[in-house]
């Protein structure tokens, strides 16, 4: 019973975070998109509220609030690898997922940025391996070995 509970949770989770993205980066957006965004200050108000839930979620997840705690992160912290990501040109939709928020959200990719952040790997370098990671070219479960 236990088993089917988790991956409905899981379903539901991945579902409300994939809607969320969307609203925050919404798939073929483009600067000039990004440009009316911001000046838009209703559309502003909506994704930075979208922003805020997602990283509610994340934080409310007892697998990341697990990995928060490990390596000592605070929700600025989440925000803040999101905003690095995206800003090294890794803010794109790859199989659904807005990779610069999904590497917040699942503990494998956010364990590995922080491990190869704390070793000073190169910043290239970590976004090279999640970026094979989301495409699937690191298999699961394989990425914490790079």
């Amino acid at each position: 019973m236990g088993f089917f509970r988790n991956t409905v949770s899981s379903f539901k989770k991945s579902g409300k975070l994939s809607k969320l993205q969307r609203i925050i980066h919404p798939p073929n957006e483009g600067i000039n998109d990004l440009i009316k965004d911001i000046r838009n200050p209703e559309v502003a108000e909506q994704k930075q509220k979208a922003l805020q839930e997602y990283l509610d979620m994340c934080c409310n997840d007892v697998n990341i609030a697990a990995v928060m705690d490990k390596y000592k992160l605070k929700r600025t912290d989440l925000e803040n690898i999101y905003i690095d990501l995206n800003s090294a040109g890794f803010g794109q939709w790859i199989k659904g997922h807005f990779v610069s928020l999904s590497t917040i959200a699942y503990p494998e990719p956010l364990i590995y940025y922080c491990e190869a952040k704390s070793r000073g790997e190169e910043r290239m370098n970590i976004i090279g391996n999640l970026l094979f990671y989301w495409e699937g070219r690191i298999p699961q479960g394989q990425l914490l070995h790079k």
